[in-house]
């Protein structure tokens, strides 16, 4: 922010937080509807300043116009909590007192509330994403959840990048964005660089100023975000960052339908609380915590990453801590279901058809034009050629070579088997999920994939850390099969049938 000189006295400078040389927080910002004020803890108590002098500049709490027409919202206060479970099971309740959303999501949701508040503590966060139609509760979702993250900034899907950049790099909160659909045309859309850079830090998007095309802009857009959109992203990254619950229209009588003056004062009861936690608990945080959870080699190292930071809160909550591990598999594995729908689905589901033929071959005679012949006919490749097709091999990472076939010389694929295996787990369902053996030797793999709705969930384990325990007999399930019966793991032998009880 740029100081002010005044006419007599050392310049001021207007600023949404202050922290000390070891990034350290000293002082947060509140807003009471007409003034702001810096609010810091001396003795656990909190204690309020219109202004701070440190070295030969005076600091001020930032005031403005976003704040006084609410696209940013501020605590009034601090206020202190009894506990962080507690608090936890505060915002939870609020949660579900207002909002319609499936039981995991909904102890996620406040869990990543929480960490909202003190997401700069770390390397990577996701974002909340709610996705569905109209009326299903999309816009309530993001005023329940998203208001109650930390500083929310407010945004309609409209919105242009310019003012996003502002924003987040002076508040740098969470961004709350309705109707955030981005179109297929939009690979190079603003907003959707600014969602895929800002999950990481130290990962800016450079722009050139408007003003000085020499001069390189860095905006800082790291931080939370809570988003509803009406489809998926087109943008695979983009969705593999994204913790999204589907939406559907609440058929519950106890939800108003009309949020009603005690919801704001609630939520802003909660926001008090949570900015105390943020001055309590910021600076306490062990960030070896971080690392501490393996989430297993099956599951990529793009969402590993990215939901790496859920460890500071469930790491010393076991039972929480199975459950997000189930949920992560199971996103996963709807990740991969998409991924399967796409053009390089359909070339990997190909490969991974003929990947019988090869047998410690390292040249494949499969070429581009093979390839093509097996997607004619279907929706949406019609327009695919083999120069298109060979483009996509080659993103995929997938190199070709000439080869000699019944005397005549044809492109066709190198084929590396560890490699292919990696593209078969990120494309192919099959491959992910239980293929040589199940969780019923009785039944094929096939019948049990179909069975998987009856029979709840199945997945496969792999790596070598531990993933998950049985709830039975607490035997570790690792480098097998586990059966989730009412959101618990089982091993094959403790598993009840269907129907049937633990």
């Amino acid at each position: 922010m740029k100081r002010e000189k005044r006419e007599s006295g050392p310049p001021t400078e207007q600023v949404a937080a202050l922290y000390n040389s070891e990034g350290q927080l000293l002082y947060e910002t509140v807003y009471d509807g007409e003034k702001s004020f810096f609010v810091t803890l001396v003795q656990g108590k909190p204690r309020y300043l219109a202004d701070v002098s440190i070295g030969d500049v005076i600091y001020q709490p930032a005031l403005q116009e976003a704040l006084k027409k609410g696209a940013i919202i501020l605590p009034k206060a601090a206020k202190p909590y009894e506990s962080v479970n507690i608090l936890l099971d505060k915002v939870q309740a609020f949660i579900q007192k207002y909002l319609d959303v499936s039981p995991d999501y909904e102890v996620f949701a406040a869990h990543y509330i929480l960490l909202s508040w003190v997401y700069d503590r770390l390397n990577t966060i996701p974002y909340l994403r709610f996705l569905g139609d109209f009326s299903t509760g999309k816009s309530r979702a993001l005023n329940v959840v998203g208001g109650l993250c930390y500083k929310p900034i407010r945004m309609a899907g409209t919105v242009t990048a310019a003012p996003i950049y502002r924003l987040q790099g002076f508040w740098k909160g969470t961004l709350v964005i309705d109707e955030g659909d981005r179109k297929k045309s939009d690979e190079a859309d603003e907003i959707t660089k600014i969602l895929n850079c800002g999950f990481e830090i130290n990962n800016p998007v450079l722009r050139c100023d408007v003003n000085n095309p020499n001069d390189v802009e860095a905006h800082d857009v790291f931080g939370p975000k809570v988003l509803g959109s009406r489809q998926p992203f087109y943008d695979q990254a983009l969705e593999s960052r994204c913790l999204t619950e589907v939406m559907r229209e609440t058929s519950r009588d106890d939800i108003p339908t009309i949020l009603p003056p005690a919801f704001y004062e609630e939520q802003e009861d909660l926001r008090e609380q949570l900015l105390y936690f943020r001055l309590t608990e910021r600076d306490q945080i062990d960030l070896d915590l971080v690392s501490s959870v393996d989430f297993g080699q099956l599951i990529e190292r793009r969402l590993r990453q990215a939901f790496s930071g859920f460890s500071i809160l469930l790491a010393n909550k076991p039972e929480l801590l199975q459950k997000f591990k189930i949920f992560v598999y199971e996103y996963q594995r709807g990740l991969i279901e998409q991924r399967e729908a796409s053009v390089d689905g359909a070339i990997i589901a190909y490969l991974f058809e003929r990947r019988d033929e090869i047998d410690k071959e390292v040249q494949s005679t499969i070429s581009s034009a093979d390839i093509l012949e097996s997607l004619k006919g279907r929706a949406g490749f019609s327009e695919l050629t083999p120069a298109g097709v060979g483009r996509k091999l080659r993103a995929l990472g997938i190199a070709t070579k000439n080869v000699k076939v019944d005397g005549k010389v044809r492109r066709g694929i190198i084929w590396k088997r560890s490699d292919m295996e990696q593209l078969f787990r990120k494309y192919i369902s099959e491959s992910w999920m239980p293929s040589a053996t199940t969780a019923t030797t009785a039944t094929t793999a096939t019948e049990n994939r179909q069975k998987v709705a009856e029979v709840a969930k199945v997945a496969v384990v792999a790596g070598s850390a531990p993933i998950l325990n049985c709830v039975k007999c607490g035997a570790e399930l690792q480098n097998g099969e586990f059966l989730v019966r009412d959101e618990r793991p089982y091993c094959p032998g403790c598993a009840p049938q269907v129907g049937g009880s633990p």
